[in-house]
């Protein structure tokens, strides 16, 4: 009966959990490895909600230069 009206949802589900883990520990990992200014100037807007403007004022760098340690 399975065969005649198959599941057309998004897969299944447990293996989509399982990648969505591997690939946030995966990013944390390489996050990790970064110099400190540039986790921070990626991190600093996420976390704490901040423009590149006060980033920049945080960590006494450019605009320009909080912009290249998000790239």
């Amino acid at each position: 009966m399975e065969e005649l009206f198959p599941d057309e949802r998004s897969g299944n589900l447990t293996d989509q959990i399982i990648d969505q883990k591997d690939t946030k520990r995966l990013l944390r990992e390489i996050i990790e490895e970064l110099p400190e200014d540039q986790r921070a100037a990626i991190g600093m807007p996420y976390y704490q909600e901040i423009s590149v403007k006060e980033i920049s004022a945080a960590m006494d760098v450019s605009e320009s230069a909080v912009k290249s340690y998000q790239q």
